[in-house]
């Protein structure tokens, strides 16, 4: 009798589980999307992801190589003579005057950080000098430019990104001593105005800078708030080898023919300037594409060939309980989910909680 009203549990919370409304729940559940308006600083986004998010999950996101937070050491001695030996340069060899903070306040300075990939760990392999392949940076897989490049700040500038004129003076070091007298010698050019001075083996020359516009993003950031919260996104934001990060530049997500890897074992792939990522994360970058276009509809509008892809990475992929971790934890800091990520691990909480609701049910019935 036992087993029997079991039996009926268990067909009652199946009928439940499943009816029509719980089914409604998963398919049209809606999440209301925000854009970033918590975080307009990239520097303080980057910190953010380093030291709160992703402490626990250290993994890029190209080739899945660990990485590791190490602590920069500086010598005192070794940076105390490198800031004697620019003062001497810019004073014509005195040292009367030169003043550099105690090895005390030097050793309480906040501590510095850089982020070191373990190449053996996705057997990547470096393509250039290793000098971008020895660190980790924070690669914005939906490009700054391809958003940037809507604000027409990026190409014309704007009134407030001209950098004034000043004077400048620039000192260097000469292989060779030119002059082995006490004297100072100088001689300006009257072209330019420049005037160049030498004294045994230092050459000084100053000048008057020219007023000069810019662009790009470094005035976007100055002037547009808006492209600010958009480019410190922490949902756009995921930690990627450098030199992968460099060669895949501004190019386009796509599916490319063929395994031609070109960073050892690492699948990640370039051709016809796209960029294949490897199938395991097809899914976040995915999601992430979806959720930027979603909340930021000014500024990108993909194709529908690159929708479709999308929509099939997003189904091929689906979230782990890590992106569910991670799109919570960038909502906590920065006020906003990932609407396409939250509606997905919704789902995902309900299924995990469905099974672990039948198998309770057949253990009570079994036992």
């Amino acid at each position: 009798m036992t087993k029997i009203l079991t039996l009926f549990s268990f067909v009652f919370f199946l009928t439940n589980t499943f009816s029509t409304d719980f089914v409604d729940l998963l398919e049209n559940d809606s999440f209301e999307q925000f854009q970033n308006k918590g975080q307009k600083s990239f520097t303080k986004a980057k910190n953010f992801l380093k030291d709160e998010i992703y402490p626990t999950y250290q993994i890029g996101i190209y080739c899945g190589c660990t990485y590791d937070k190490q602590l920069v050491v500086k010598d005192y001695n070794e940076e105390r003579a490198k800031a004697l030996e620019r003062y001497k340069v810019y004073n014509w060899d005195l040292e009367e005057g030169f003043e550099y903070i105690s090895e005390e306040d030097f050793n309480n300075k906040t501590a510095r950080y850089k982020l070191v990939p373990n190449h053996e760990t996705c057997g990547f392999v470096p393509k250039g000098n290793g000098t971008r392949a020895a660190q980790m940076e924070w690669e914005h897989v939906v490009p700054a430019s391809l958003f940037g490049h809507t604000f027409p700040e990026w190409k014309e500038g704007h009134a407030e990104c001209i950098s004034s004129a000043k004077p400048v003076r620039r000192c260097r070091r000469l292989s060779i001593t030119t002059d082995s007298t006490s004297k100072i010698k100088c001689a300006t050019d009257s072209v330019t105005g420049v005037q160049t001075c030498i004294k045994d083996d230092i050459s000084c020359r100053s000048y008057i800078s020219e007023e000069k516009s810019y662009s790009g993003r470094r005035c976007l950031t100055k002037v547009s708030d808006e492209y600010s919260l958009m480019q410190a996104d922490m949902h756009n934001l995921y930690p990627a080898i450098g030199e992968v990060n460099g060669y895949r530049s501004n190019f386009p997500m796509a599916e490319i023919t063929g395994e031609a890897r070109e960073f050892g074992k690492c699948d990640a792939e370039i051709a016809n300037h796209t960029f294949e990522p490897r199938n395991e994360v097809r899914g976040d970058i995915a999601r992430t594409h979806l959720y930027m276009q979603d909340s930021y509809p000014k500024h990108l509008n993909y194709s529908d060939e690159m929708s479709a892809m999308l929509k099939k990475w997003d189904s091929l992929d689906p979230v782990d309980t890590w992106e569910c971790d991670r799109n919570k934890k960038i909502e906590d800091i920065q006020g906003n989910d990932n609407s396409f990520v939250s509606k997905a691990c919704k789902k995902l909480m309900k299924r995990n909680e469905t099974r672990r609701g039948i198998f309770q049910v057949l253990f009570d019935l079994f036992k």
